[in-house]
């Protein structure tokens, strides 16, 4: 691969490697230009042995200049990236009649598109919150990402909610935060701080606690901002999911940001090969949209929270699931971050998550330690320690507990060929080359009963002993005290066993305290959830 720039000022890059004979020259035209893109096309180029030029379209009264590259360059393709506010450069890249692939949204070139899955980025952003608790969303972006705001919409429609919609080139919109043209000349700093002072006018008014996703990661950091000045607290009330070029995007701020980040490597290498084969003669239909899944989506403590109105519950969450990786966390630190005294912490914590706080902790390192179990390689020890047990004899006796299997055996049954999705998107891994082991957010199930239904017809297909079965056709009928049910199991005394057995159907929800912040009171009895009523129903022969 060669990098020939006749052009050296509006070069963006160039390798000094020799000339090849036969090298497949290959032009980029671009309006603007992502890293990964580059990375992308570079890679398979250096597969290709193509020789590239790079033509940086800044503006469009320079295409005397980008014609004559042309004329001296003659490509056998192009790989364009040009809006159609560049209908000059547009007009040359189809004058050309050489193949070209386009890599943005709204071109109207007519040619073959490989495009980040928006909607795809969309669903991700509303499923994450949906996971946090969250039942109001807003949207924030622009009209010219339908596709994002597309799949935000049907993905929290779907869980049978609504999200309010705030179109930032709406007319309305951009004369408030200083975009409408009024002042040309305005300065950055001064549009960013009209942008936070209507982000603390609006989350002031609106219904808390409420997901935010939005398509900027300045947006992103104004809105974030505008809170913090409005008293209003990031992630308890106000959880912000931004839309990122990079991993690392937002990691160090006040408040680092959850970000969803499109995989440009992927879809410039795509692209690249889409062009391959139309160069050697493949018939490609303009019309064809390929497609690229994001890269990953990267939690972080702006939506580490679980949503409810009960403020200082929501502390206590987002402070659990900020130091679930600490040994040494405990309810005393825990009540002493909800900022409430301890009998309302302790009864409205169990009535919120129907298990006392040491169980909740317990579930949310399992969980995680689970995920991790089939995302990586880590070995058992290690992953110990990662998720906060300490020591790899606890982890091995809460994961029995939760899961009812030993770690290495649910590696096996979930890990290879289970259908985890190698390339990492979320949910899922980052790829190997780029993955980041750190601890990643558990994921709160919302109590939603289409959430349920599904995660009944996932349990139905986990082997349970004969007695405890017996134990949720008991619960059916009725409320059931802890006698009741020792005697359906065929149990004579409280075993270890059967103990064991109970807290496994409340962790998974399958039967719930009827007095959940006493767990151990004489008058506790057991009732069957809707989910252990539907796992029944999934289980009849």
């Amino acid at each position: 691969m060669s990098f020939s720039h006749p052009f050296a000022p509006r070069a963006l890059f160039c390798y000094n490697i020799p000339m090849r004979h036969r090298q497949t020259k290959v032009l980029l035209a671009m309006a603007w230009h992502e890293t990964g893109h580059l990375l992308g096309i570079s890679r398979h180029a250096c597969e290709k042995n193509w020789l590239i030029d790079h033509y940086q379209v800044t503006t469009d009264d320079k295409y005397p200049l980008f014609a004559q590259q042309m004329r001296d360059f003659q490509p056998r393709g192009i790989i364009s990236q040009l809006p159609i506010t560049r209908p000059g450069i547009v007009g040359i890249v189809k004058a050309a009649r050489v193949p070209v692939v386009e890599l943005c949204w709204g071109s109207h070139m007519e040619v073959p598109c490989v495009l980040p899955d928006e909607e795809g980025e969309g669903a991700i952003a509303a499923t994450h919150l949906r996971e946090r608790g969250f039942t109001q969303f807003v949207f924030v972006g622009n009209s010219s990402r339908p596709g994002n705001r597309e799949g935000f919409t049907r993905a929290v429609r779907a869980a049978g909610h609504e999200a309010h919609m705030v179109i930032t080139d709406a007319p309305e919109m951009e004369a408030e935060t200083g975009n409408d043209g009024s002042f040309p000349g305005m300065l950055h700093d001064l549009r960013s701080s009209l942008r936070r002072a209507w982000a603390r006018r609006f989350f002031s008014r609106c219904d808390k606690p409420v997901g935010v996703y939005t398509l900027s990661t300045a947006w992103a950091s104004d809105i974030i901002e505008g809170c913090r000045a409005a008293h209003v607290r990031v992630p308890e009330q106000v959880a912000v999911i931004g839309l990122a070029d990079m991993l690392d995007e937002g990691k160090a701020w006040p408040v680092p940001l959850t970000v969803i980040v499109p995989d440009f490597e992927q879809q410039g290498y795509q692209a690249a090969a889409l062009l391959e084969r139309m160069m050697h003669g493949e018939h490609v239909s303009p019309d064809t949209v390929v497609k690229i899944p994001p890269l990953a989506l990267v939690p972080r403590m702006s939506t580490m929270c679980h949503a409810t109105a009960n403020l200082p519950i929501a502390r206590a969450a987002a402070f659990i699931m900020r130091n679930l990786h600490d040994p040494g966390l405990c309810v005393k630190q825990i009540h002493h971050a909800a900022k409430t005294s301890y009998n309302t912490f302790y009864r409205d914590f169990s009535r919120q998550f129907n298990m006392p706080v040491a169980w909740y902790i317990e579930h949310l390192r399992v969980e995680e330690a689970a995920r991790l179990l089939v995302t990586t390689d880590t070995g058992i020890t290690a992953l110990a320690v990662q998720c906060g047990f300490g020591d790899v004899l606890r982890f091995r006796r809460a994961f029995g507990r939760v899961k009812g299997v030993a770690p290495s055996v649910y590696r096996k049954q979930h890990g290879e060929g289970s259908g985890v999705n190698s390339r990492g998107l979320a949910p899922g891994p980052v790829p190997a080359s780029r993955r980041d082991n750190s601890i990643r957010p558990p994921l709160v199930v919302a109590q939603a009963a289409a959430s349920g239904q599904q995660e009944a017809q996932v349990e139905a297909q986990v082997e349970l002993a004969k007695w405890l079965k017996a134990v949720l056709t008991a619960c059916s009928s009725g409320e059931r005290t802890g006698r009741e049910l020792l005697h359906a199991a065929g149990y004579r005394n409280r075993t270890g066993n059967f103990k064991k057995g109970i807290r496994r159907l409340v962790n998974c929800r399958l039967i719930e305290l009827t007095i959940p912040d006493k767990p151990n009171s004489r008058l506790q009895k057991y009732r069957l959830t809707d989910k252990g009523r539907l796992w029944l129903q999934e289980t009849k022969p």
